[in-house]
């Protein structure tokens, strides 16, 4: 990040009014934060992961660029998760003893997944409640201290908060000396609410707390509360695009709407459990359960891996090791930074990059900016354009062309492509025009030809999944498909799990998959869609499934002349907020003809 990721730590710490002690407490020393916030270091990951989220932000939108040991975690702790989520015990303790015995992972964050990660497949499988106390409490004191439990300066990050909803749960169900009260509770709720977390991470921990106030609540005050609260909380995971969580609170209202006395309120509940089912259905039938899985980390990272930079960018460049070491390392050592066998400095790295013309840094975003609003604004951006909101996204693009520095390659080329966007959604400019416009964007990195030869920037990337779609909408299918497959074979030469790059690659696999099954593939359209699926799941992201059970239903119903496929297709659809594609879907079914869909149903 061209200012450097400390002066968006600082700025956001003091809007906060947060002070540097409170900030690292228990995670850092108050050195290392200081150098961190001056720009003098750049941070360790996991600790800039815990940073943002103390402060209610998410890193989400920063790209780092890790070395092979740090990635390594990252992937285990995936791995980890996933193979909980598959009740793949045994599997899930040698991956545990694996991170333990990792060199990087001996810190306090690293300690403190390893005791939640025992803490819930304790839970899962029944133990004592001593048991699983022992390791929450474990998981707790590696970063948070026990006094002073939700006061006026206490920062805690929403993980470090569902950690005591867990141990509050944990002590409810068991027959323990100490009790979990309704106002320790309420102390935890209020602490939440009082926290301006943004909804990225307000997801991970409000409707874990309002799932527990209505289960153990009592009193007429207090469901009043509830029903206000678990809307709210349905809402915020249908808009974050979370499936943590979900189920239980669309069967949580159901009740509430079963309950009354309106035909309106009953038909309501119908369609909330049917949307439940939906989803229920699919993690299913992937292996994936997350009932019960109190403390799972969603996944919408951008990861990139430092040797993998460097090599492929070296190869595409047609120069030599000896070319690109000169004057910055030895030979020797760019041999072992290639292999991903020592981790290059933070100096040396950006020294290698530049000289081959791919200047960049360790931690960017994907617009160049020390204003958090802006990257917020962006995210906003990317919300409406999935949901094909146009006029929204009209509105935040000018209010970002106005704030935007445009001497950064990456905001020029970020905020041009977005306008041909809009203009191709206005019909203000032809597919032809739009395509000539986005190749001129793309050339201002200067090897348009070789283009896919590189490791590519997440711009780089955009730009090209915009061209294959306008070739695909000027009915130039097979270029599409061509442009689709070759940004595919970048993403799947990496190293790095399609996870870690999840909303990218995610929107490729999607785009060729649709456009093979519009040419009348039946086979590798569905290949696609549940490896999409899959990761999907796996990370905890909603958003995307509906598009694939869709194309998956076409796909079928073109072999088997059946629709019933496009009833959860349509539920997922609905329950994401995806309404553009909803009623795509809805026509589409009208216009075959299927006199036998009934839309109420849904």
């Amino acid at each position: 990040m061209k200012q450097g990721i400390g002066e968006i730590l600082v700025r956001l710490r003091k809007e906060s009014g947060i002070t540097q002690a409170a900030l690292r407490e228990g995670v850092c020393a108050a050195s290392e934060l200081a150098k961190i916030e001056n720009n003098q270091k750049n941070p360790d990951p996991f600790l800039l992961d815990r940073l943002f989220r103390r402060l209610g932000k998410s890193a989400v939108r920063l790209e780092y660029v890790l070395s092979a040991e740090l990635y390594h975690l990252y992937e285990l702790q995936y791995e980890i998760q996933v193979q909980i989520c598959r009740r793949e015990y045994d599997l899930t303790e040698k991956l545990i003893f694996e991170y333990e015995n990792e060199k990087k992972g001996k810190g306090k964050i690293h300690r403190q997944f390893i005791a939640q990660s025992r803490a819930q497949i304790a839970w899962l499988q029944e133990k004592e409640s001593g048991v699983v106390l022992k390791y929450i409490e474990e998981a707790i004191m590696q970063t948070v201290d026990f006094k002073n439990l939700w006061e006026k300066g206490k920062v805690l990050s929403a993980e470090e908060i569902r950690l005591f909803l867990f141990r509050w749960e944990v002590l409810k169900k068991a027959e323990s000396k100490e009790k979990a009260t309704l106002a320790e509770l309420w102390k935890i709720v209020e602490y939440i609410e009082h926290r301006q977390f943004e909804p990225e991470e307000l997801a991970k921990v409000y409707p874990y707390a309002v799932l527990l106030l209505n289960e153990y609540g009592d009193g007429s005050e207090l469901k009043t509360y509830c029903i206000a609260a678990l809307e709210k909380a349905l809402e915020l995971l249908r808009e974050e695009g979370k499936i943590l969580y979900l189920p239980e609170v669309l069967e949580a209202c159901a009740e509430i709407y079963a309950k009354n006395e309106r035909h309106e309120d009953h038909k309501k509940a119908g369609e909330l459990l049917r949307m439940r089912d939906a989803l229920v259905h699919l993690e299913l039938e992937y292996g994936m359960h997350f009932e019960n899985y109190r403390l799972f980390s969603d996944i919408n990272r951008r990861f990139k891996l430092d040797y993998e930079m460097i090599r492929q960018n070296r190869l595409a460049c047609g120069i030599t090791m000896e070319e690109l070491c000169d004057g910055i390392c030895t030979w020797e050592e760019l041999s072992r930074i290639e292999r991903g066998k020592c981790k290059p400095n933070d100096k040396t790295f950006e020294k290698l990059m530049e000289k081959m013309n791919r200047k960049r840094g360790r931690i960017e975003a994907y617009i160049t900016t020390a204003d958090y609003e802006m990257i917020l604004l962006e995210a906003e951006m990317e919300k409406a354009l999935h949901r094909f909101q146009y006029e929204k996204a009209e509105g935040i693009l000018k209010d970002l062309s106005k704030r935007l520095e445009s001497n950064y390659l990456e905001n020029c080329q970020y905020l041009e492509t977005e306008k041909v966007r809009i203009e191709i959604s206005r019909q203000h400019l032809t597919f032809v025009d739009g395509i000539q416009s986005l190749i001129s964007i793309l050339e201002k990195t200067g090897y348009a030809k070789e283009i896919f030869t590189y490791n590519l920037t997440a711009n780089e990337k955009n730009i090209l999944t915009l061209i294959a779609c306008l070739y695909q909408k000027w009915n130039r299918k097979e270029q599409a498909v061509q442009i689709l497959e070759k940004l595919l074979i970048n993403y799947e030469a990496s190293s790095c799990n399609p996870v870690f790059m999840i909303r990218e690659w995610g929107l490729v696999l999607g785009n060729l998959a649709g456009l093979l099954e519009e040419l009348g593939d039946i086979s590798r359209p569905i290949e696609l869609c549940r490896k999409r699926l899959k990761t999907a799941l796996s990370a905890g992201q909603g958003r995307t499934l509906g598009r694939s059970v869709t194309i998956i239903a076409c796909v079928l119903e073109r072999k088997e002349k059946d629709f019933v496929e496009f009833y959860d297709a349509l539920r997922l659809l609905k329950l994401m907020k995806m309404d553009y594609r909803f009623n795509c879907v809805v026509d589409y079914i009208k216009k075959n003809g299927y006199v036998e869909f009934d839309a109420e149903a849904v």
